[in-house]
């Protein structure tokens, strides 16, 4: 887990400063590293989890604090919207841990962030999901749709009664 209070840092430095008996020691925010590795400096680091997504903007090597933006939307939400894709398809898959895991699996693996719109030819694209119980499903623009969640984030999900999930009209932008 990541070290964040003060007294926390504290403790840590002087472990490895004194008992540890490192030379030295440099402690830097992941939004700085980030940048760093690819041998920059200046830019937006994009980190999605779970539950949240946070931007991080850096200007030479000092985050800027007060345009960093937290967003409540992650890869759950991503799974959620593959569950209503494959239920737009007719394809209705029990909302379980087991179908859940099966869904994350093809999540990690195969999706991806389309670069811009028409940059992927759909007919060329395809991959396999295996659910839980062993039934393959061909799928190809559900790889890159179920992302599109991070970039609207206006729309609201729903449970429904099948157990699916679904965007609730009352939160549907036009554009």
């Amino acid at each position: 887990s990541t070290v964040s209070s003060l007294q926390d840092r504290e403790k840590m430095v002087e472990l490895l400063l004194h008992d540890l008996q490192v030379p030295a020691l440099c402690i830097k925010h992941p939004a700085i590293l980030t940048l760093r590795c690819i041998g920059s400096d200046t830019g937006l680091v994009i980190t999605s989890g779970e539950q949240a997504t946070t931007f991080t903007p850096v200007y030479k090597g000092c985050i800027c604090t007060e345009a960093s933006a937290q967003l409540q939307l992650g890869g759950e939400h991503v799974t959620d919207k593959l569950f209503e894709l494959f239920k737009k398809r007719g394809i209705l898959i029990p909302h379980n841990e087991a179908e859940v895991e099966a869904l994350e699996r093809t999540k990690r693996e195969l999706c991806f962030v389309l670069p811009e719109k028409g940059a992927v030819d759909p007919s060329e694209l395809q991959g396999i999901h295996r659910t839980a119980r062993g039934i393959d499903i061909i799928i190809s623009e559900e790889l890159y749709e179920c992302a599109e969640v991070l970039f609207q984030p206006h729309w609201r999900f729903m449970k429904d009664s099948a157990g699916g999930v679904r965007v609730s009209q009352d939160h549907q932008r036009d554009g």
